[in-house]
């Protein structure tokens, strides 16, 4: 951010509902609040990890860090978090390739998020309304089998209706939840962007 300042890392942020998102040297969120999470928001360009930095970009109001650039598979890499301000809590993640190249490049890019429900995952609730998760899905939930009542109920979005989605894997019985991106395509110069968000609630009417 132009006005920003650095921050070393890593960093504890708090959404509007006060759970907290742990921010890692490499991006990720190790815990959560509570163990909602065994590390979320891993990136892979390529099958390489975004690398670790020892300090981020923080923005004025300290709701927003900025991780990088820094170069992953022949690109140059940016993290962003931020988390909400007001209303229900959330945080929402971007990843910005840039190809600085002077060659097209084409990248596979995968995020995986490890959920602390482990083995007791169940979808709960899908954007199509059901507890199956589909192709056609932009977001679901996710809870340990209780609610809430043991570790916080998780929300994934990652699409909206209409938009190009990724190829997702994940769901009951399953800890790990994982976005693959095949086949990006970058001219030189080009950037792209891929944003998701993650959210900790109490419940599942929360």
């Amino acid at each position: 951010p132009q006005d920003g300042h650095p921050l070393p890392l890593p960093v504890t942020l708090q959404d509007s509902s006060g759970f907290n998102w742990d921010l890692q040297r490499n991006g990720r969120i190790m815990d959560g609040s509570r163990d909602s999470y065994d590390g979320a928001a891993r990136l892979q360009v390529n099958g390489q990890d975004f690398p670790e930095v020892a300090q981020g970009t923080a923005s004025a109001d300290g709701k927003e860090v900025w991780l990088g650039p820094v170069q992953v598979a022949g690109l140059s890499v940016t993290r962003r978090l931020r988390v909400s301000s007001e209303g229900a809590g959330w945080a929402r993640f971007i990843d910005e390739l840039k190809n600085d190249t002077p060659r097209p490049v084409t990248v596979n890019v995968v995020i995986t998020t490890d959920m602390g429900s482990d083995s007791d995952t169940v979808v709960s609730a899908t954007s199509s309304g059901d507890n199956r998760l589909d192709p056609e899905d932009w977001g679901f939930v996710t809870d340990d089998g209780n609610g809430g009542a043991n570790d916080p109920v998780l929300f994934h979005v990652y699409g909206t209706e209409g938009a190009t989605l990724p190829e997702v894997s994940g769901g009951n019985g399953s800890d790990g939840i994982s976005y693959s991106f095949p086949a990006i395509a970058l001219e030189s110069g080009q950037r792209k962007l891929i944003a998701y968000f993650e959210g900790q609630h109490a419940g599942r009417d929360s």
